[in-house]
Order: C-alpha cells, then structure tokens, then sequence
C-alpha cells in the first residue's frame, strides 16, 4: 500500500460498533475505543491525583455511542455515568474491551499470533 492509498484507508476508517442491551435503559451501542480516546483514558488513569473508583466509567463514556459510532458524551460528562447501575456500566465495560481487543481473550490471541508469527519468522531463514 503506497502513501496515497494509506491517507484514504485512515480517513475512511471507521470503529466497529455494536448493540448492547442495558438494564433499564434498553438497547444502546458501543464503538472500539480510538487510539485517542484510549490514549487520555491511559494518561487518566496513570494520573496519581485521580480518583480511581470511576474507573470503569471513565473508560465507558469514551465508548458509548449512536448508531453511526459518534460518542454520545465528552470526557468531561463522565460523571453523568457514576449513578448508573453496576451491572450497566460493566457492560459498556466489557462490551467495549473486547470490541476494542483490550479484554484478556483478545490480548491472549494476539500474543499466540504473534509467538507464531516469529517462529515462522525465524524458521525462514
């Protein structure tokens, strides 16, 4: 893929968006996390003067979105989410870690590939 065909993959490129069901609320979706959006949602959580108990919610807001994978709130409404119900933020939670390939499974698989990938490597020579 030359420069040119890269510009226009990156601009099309769009999260992976899916349905969820909330308790209580009904359907909603969540969208794979931006490299940006995860990116301040690392600098969030390594910031020592945070409060880490909305942790979850934090992470939540950032992929919490419409139909077409447009976030629904700023970094900043996180808040709005602290009186939700447990079982609702954890499933923003974990639908979107593994949407986005956070969750352990998806961490799991990409080390065997990449421990295959190497070993087929280095087998070439």
């Amino acid at each position: 893929m030359n420069r040119k065909e890269m510009m226009i993959a990156v601009e099309a490129w769009k999260p992976q968006i899916k349905p969820v069901i909330l308790d209580g609320i009904g359907e909603a979706h969540v969208r794979e996390i931006t490299r940006q959006d995860l990116d301040s949602y690392q600098m969030l959580m390594a910031d020592e003067k945070r409060d880490r108990a909305n942790f979850s919610s934090a992470f939540a807001v950032r992929v919490l979105c419409d139909e077409n994978g447009n976030r629904l709130f700023s970094d900043q409404e996180e808040g709005l989410l602290y009186g939700l119900g447990s079982n609702v933020v954890e499933t923003l939670w974990e639908e979107g870690r593994k949407l986005s390939g956070l969750d352990l499974e998806s961490q799991e698989l990409a080390e065997k590939n990449s421990d295959a990938a190497q070993s087929d490597y280095s087998n070439s020579d």
